[in-house]
């Protein structure tokens, strides 16, 4: 059985999901707007306009934010 710990891609994912933080994804050079609602080990949900897009993390190239969630 795999055990999960968290690390940073979980860290931000979950923050950004919990406080409804706009997102911006990139996958294959197409950007899609919207709030994350769910994800794991392997895909994320975003929550755009009217619709739900399930995005596998392989093809993601960037997750994007408008607020600083992580300080250093």
């Amino acid at each position: 059985m795999k055990t999960h710990s968290l690390n940073l891609q979980d860290i931000m994912l979950n923050s950004v999901r919990r406080e409804k933080i706009p997102v911006t994804l990139t996958v294959q050079g197409e950007c899609f707007e919207g709030t994350l609602v769910g994800f794991d080990d392997e895909t994320l949900i975003l929550n755009r306009e009217d619709e739900q897009i399930l995005f596998y993390k392989c093809n993601v190239a960037s997750v994007r934010v408008k607020e600083i969630i992580m300080r250093t």
